[in-house]
């Protein structure tokens, strides 16, 4: 573009111009009103109209690139936001406007750190516009920010410090990107590597505990079944009495074990479901004791009957897992000859509630918040044989039911847990 000065080769070029306007201009005049300096201001008028003529296509060509340069900014798809050096908001686009559901007229003269959702991202944010200050280069922050709705979102900023035509701070040029979805995606990804993490782990502890579990009653079934086979007199059939009962009950604890696997897997993968029925709880309790009592004749299990005809809808055969879990328990962890107590009452909310009280070992206070994890085993009890899935089995079961299970332990007096179920 050709400049506005007077003087040098520009100069000439638009006196050349003018002096050729004047000449047209001329010949249209009589020769008698030419006067040399009639001819000068003729010809500074025209230079002065050609000035006027170019510096209105100039203003007009800014002010189109003014209005395309303004255009871009609004309709940037994302939030930009211009703040002076105190933070406060001198401009904002359409994009930074739906993002914090706010007009521009209400953003505009607010201080940017209002919409910093806590006091940690805030004075993060002071010393990330102070670096960007210091270093004048591009500077990002995470950071949490709030709506005007309340609504709190994860956010990246990315600032930069513009100068004006002196070198001088002119503005803070924030860009706002709502990256929300990133982050949660990002959550579910630690999740689920520390999912996986306890996966393995999981894995690796069932494979110990069950190498040491069922190691124990097949060397008893092997050490009985030789030991028979040695026993050839007529004089050693108590012995051999004594062995066939040993292999019947380290074949019952195997199968124990495999149907707390069996359970554990269906529950994992969703295959046990919830079929409850009326059934009568009274006769349920009487015969289900008995043959507790059958099976743990070392233990006393008191039962005191709740009254006839108390009628429930429930699952029954789940049920009988959860109470089988939980009494066995109760008898393997208190001593022998000890009392395990079974109670049915009707509680405050009207809800059935299952009582099963021992006096035994009881869990340590600073491990009752593991006590439904699977593998879980208290410290006090590492010498008793046992998986360590029977609660965490009981647990899930009962929350299928749509019941709940809680418990009260102290340590060297015993543990008492209480299901509670709602009536119906």
């Amino acid at each position: 573009m050709e400049s506005n000065s007077s003087s040098g080769g520009d100069s000439s070029k638009l006196r050349k111009k003018a002096e050729e306007k004047k000449v047209s201009k001329d010949k249209l005049l009589p020769k008698d009103m030419e006067s040399e300096l009639g001819h000068e201001l003729d010809v500074h008028k025209i230079e002065l109209e050609m000035q006027n003529e170019e510096l209105h296509f100039t203003q007009v060509k800014l002010w189109k690139l003014n209005e395309v340069y303004a255009e871009l900014f609004d309709r940037a798809p994302a939030g930009y936001f211009i703040l002076n050096r105190e933070g406060v908001i001198l401009n904002v686009n359409i994009k930074a406007c739906e993002n914090f559901k706010m007009d521009k007229f209400s953003l505009l003269k607010k201080t940017f750190l209002k919409f910093i959702d806590s006091e940690t991202g805030q004075d993060n944010y002071y010393l990330h516009n102070n670096l960007v200050a210091e270093t004048e280069q591009t500077q990002q922050l995470e950071c949490d920010m709030v709506r005007n709705d309340g609504s709190v979102f994860s956010a990246l900023i990315e600032t930069t410090l513009v100068k004006d035509g002196k070198g001088d701070f002119k503005y803070f040029l924030s860009l706002v990107s709502d990256i929300s979805l990133r982050k949660d995606q990002e959550r579910k990804m630690e999740l689920a590597l520390i999912r996986e993490t306890e996966l393995n782990e999981m894995k690796s502890q069932f494979i110990a505990i069950a190498s040491h579990e069922f190691r124990t009653p097949l060397a008893a079934i092997l050490l009985s079944a030789d030991l028979i086979e040695r026993y050839t007199d007529p004089k050693d059939e108590e012995k051999k009495i004594k062995h066939f009962a040993r292999i019947k009950s380290s074949v019952a604890r195997v199968k124990d074990i495999l149907s707390d696997f069996l359970s554990m897997s269906h529950i994992e993968r969703g295959l046990k479901t919830n079929n409850p029925s009326l059934f009568n709880l009274q006769e349920f309790a009487v015969e289900f004791i008995d043959e507790i009592r059958m099976l743990n004749a070392a233990h006393t299990i008191k039962y005191e009957p709740l009254g006839e005809g108390y009628d429930v809808y429930l699952d029954k055969q789940l049920l009988r897992v959860c109470l089988t879990n939980l009494i066995s328990n109760a008898v393997k962890y208190s001593p022998i000859g000890g009392t395990i107590e079974f109670s049915v009452s009707t509680g405050m909310q009207g809800n059935l509630e299952i009582v099963i009280k021992d006096y035994g070992f009881g869990i340590p206070e600073i491990e009752q918040v593991h006590v439904f994890e699977q593998f879980f085993r208290a410290k006090n009890v590492m010498t008793i044989q046992g998986l360590g899935i029977g609660l965490s089995i009981t647990h899930k079961i009962v929350s299928l039911m749509g019941g709940t299970i809680t418990f009260e332990s102290t340590e060297n007096m015993g543990t008492t847990f209480i299901l509670s179920f709602p009536k119906k």
